[in-house]
C-alpha cells in the first residue's frame, strides 16, 4: 500500500511514533547531555517540521505534479 493512500490519521500518528523514536534515539546517543527543557522544545520543534513537510507540504507538491494539471 502506498503511504499517500493512507488515512491522514494513520500517516500523522506513522510520522510522529518514528519522529519520536528518533529523537528519543538521538538523544540517548548523544554526548551532550541537555536539560530536559531543551529536550522538550527541540523534540517539538523536529515534529512540528515533520508534521509540515509531510501533511502539508508533501500533498500540495503531489497535487501540483498530478497528470493533467497545468502550471
Amino acid at each position: 500500500m502506498n503511504f499517500d493512500q493512507w488515512a491522514l490519521w494513520k500517516r500523522a500518528l506513522v510520522i510522529n511514533v518514528l519522529g519520536t523514536i528518533g529523537v528519543v534515539i538521538g538523544f540517548a546517543s548523544s554526548d551532550a547531555k541537555l536539560s530536559r527543557n531543551f529536550d522538550v522544545a527541540i523534540a517539538l520543534i523536529l515534529l512540528a517540521f515533520l508534521n509540515f513537510m509531510f501533511l502539508v507540504v508533501r500533498p500540495r507538491i503531489l497535487a501540483a505534479r498530478a497528470p493533467g494539471r497545468r502550471a
